[in-house]
């Protein structure tokens, strides 16, 4: 097994059978260690390539990656509710979003309503009914995605398929400001994290374009190349956003000079969906290639690419929080990804045979999917909803040794 490979090989109580029944080991290699798992014992044994960094920065890095694969074993669901209307047909989430303090999130979809829920409220009840919302705002269109604003804790854009963006008080629900001059669909919305003004949206009108709260018009445009997906401002550079096209690249703007981008992130077979800045110079993208990739954009590299879940035609969800990455897939599933491990850690499937909200109609893997994943920040819990409605809270289970 090693001898092929210039490789050091550090064990940690080793199962007796572990090197002969590889039926039961799950091998995960990366530019820099080999992960092996015996799934019998789930005991570790670690490669680690001599002389790639050095032994002493190449173990540090090592007990770091190690530390991280065995720190989360497993989903544990908190609580279960359901999105969607009692008679609507449709209970599609597109987007699951938590305000400033975490105390709140919100959730929207093609149900036309964003609904608002107390975090703490929910887990105090955990099979909550269609109730359990404290407050709603209606679109007159399918909701396609929200943010909130960093600043002002009430403050909360959504946009939806008719292309307007809408700006809300949730803290006294009304409609503060709605801006209307995209020509189509509007996929994303995003508030700046360093002004509080300033939000962006991204259209299937090949622009992406930038608001300012009390400002009537937008206050600059950009024409892309392609029907955009998504899109994000850096989390700490104020003039800096990453915009995600169906023409399988990132394109990566700075808003003082938007004539043209300051470089593109090729890489990815298929529409790129999603991206989300993991840290200051990472930045991750998902596709329906059925890949994420994460980028220095420092550097101007894809440093990995994750594979595992399915994802060939619908949005399904991503959210990062330091070096994990988590998504859904178009088999109903939530899965975990670990930066620099190029697999998943582990995954969930929405069990069940049923709907929450309809009891007698059964769902389908091969048409149901995870529809958006939101990460509480500062804490090991995930929510999730899937194309039926169903939304679930998770904790991640930590390691037990």
């Amino acid at each position: 097994f090693c001898g092929k490979l210039n490789i050091i090989l550090i064990c940690a109580s080793v199962h007796s059978t572990f090197f002969y029944k590889l039926m039961h080991v799950l091998i995960v290699k990366t530019s820099d260690y080999v992960v092996c798992v015996c799934l019998r014992c789930v005991d570790v044994c670690v490669c680690v390539l001599a002389g790639v960094q050095g032994a002493e920065n190449g173990l540090e890095k090592f007990s770091n990656v190690l530390a991280d694969f065995t720190h989360y074993s497993e989903f544990k669901t908190l609580a279960s509710f359901s999105y969607g209307e009692k008679y609507a047909t449709m209970n599609f989430v597109s987007s699951i979003e938590f305000e400033r303090d975490q105390d709140f999130f919100a959730t929207a979809g093609v149900s036309c309503k964003i609904k608002l829920y107390d975090y703490n409220a929910i887990l105090s009840n955990p099979l909550s009914n269609l109730s359990c919302h404290v407050s709603e705002l209606a679109h007159s269109n399918k909701i396609s995605s929200l943010s909130w604003n960093p600043f002002h804790k009430s403050l909360l854009a959504s946009c939806d398929y008719s292309g307007k963006v809408y700006v809300w008080d949730t803290a006294n629900p009304s409609l503060l400001q709605l801006f209307q001059e995209h020509k189509e669909r509007t996929w994303s919305v995003d508030f700046n994290n360093v002004n509080p003004q300033l939000l962006a949206s991204a259209s299937d009108d090949n622009s992406v374009r930038l608001w300012q709260t009390g400002v009537e018009h937008s206050v600059s445009y950009v024409r892309a190349p392609a029907n955009v997906c998504c899109v994000k401002f850096h989390p700490e550079r104020e003039h800096f956003f990453a915009m995600a096209c169906i023409d399988h690249c990132v394109h990566y703007y700075d808003v003082r000079n938007t004539n043209a981008p300051l470089f593109v992130l090729r890489g990815h077979n298929k529409a790129v969906s999603y991206c989300k800045f993991m840290s200051n110079n990472e930045l991750v993208s998902a596709s329906t290639d059925g890949h994420l990739k994460l980028w220095n954009i420092d550097k101007l590299q894809c440093l990995q690419s994750f594979s595992g879940h399915i994802n060939e035609r619908h949005f399904v969800g991503m959210a990062t929080s330091e070096d994990y990455i988590m998504c859904g897939s178009e088999n109903n599933s939530l899965y975990l990804y670990l930066k620099g491990i190029s697999k998943p850690l582990i995954n969930y499937k929405f069990e069940g045979p049923q709907s929450l909200l309809y009891p007698e109609v059964h769902q389908d893997d091969e048409v149901d999917f995870v529809s958006a994943v939101c990460w509480r920040k500062g804490y090991n819990v995930v929510i999730a909803a899937n194309s039926i409605g169903n939304v679930k809270i998770f904790e991640l289970v930590e390691f037990q040794a």
